[in-house]
């Protein structure tokens, strides 16, 4: 099977506190996981470690087929992984859909700003794209809470 991510014995050590103890994690395409557990157990510092904050001290990981595990964050970034920080107030102003481009930015043809400042155009032309991707996805029959599954009037 071919795994989108990928960790195999992965370790994080601070000190003498063992972070994550050869852990073993495979993502495939499309799936949607859960990464759960108690406070201490692990949960950010396997997204810091992936993603190139920290660094690992065993094990390996791969994303889409390339060996991510010394990489940078910026390098993690650019092959295409990226997190958010547990300030969920940061952009608190911002609509639904320009929190969502601040963090699709990687993906905008014009760059971020002028997308902000150009909305209506921008959307017009995003929609297409958007309406693609929800009827190639497995999950586009679902809904989400909040109603947004597409650029409604709902999501501005």
């Amino acid at each position: 099977m071919t795994y989108l991510l990928e960790a195999r014995g992965l370790t994080r050590k601070f000190g003498g506190v063992v972070a994550l103890d050869n852990l073993d994690l495979a993502v495939v395409p499309n799936e949607i996981i859960g990464l759960i557990g108690p406070n201490g157990s692990g949960k950010t510092t396997f997204f810091n470690v992936v993603t190139g904050i920290y660094g690992a001290h065993g094990g390996s990981i791969t994303f889409d087929g390339a060996d991510i595990t010394r990489a940078s964050s910026p390098a993690v970034y650019h092959a295409g992984i990226s997190r958010t920080f547990q300030r969920s107030r940061l952009s608190l102003p911002l609509s639904i859909f320009d929190n969502i481009m601040i963090g699709n930015h990687k993906r905008l043809n014009q760059g971020l700003w002028f997308n902000l400042i150009r909305r209506g155009e921008f959307k017009r032309e995003f929609r297409p794209t958007m309406a693609r991707r929800a009827r190639s996805s497995k999950y586009s029959s679902r809904s989400s809470p909040s109603g947004c599954s597409s650029l409604s009037a709902d999501c501005r």
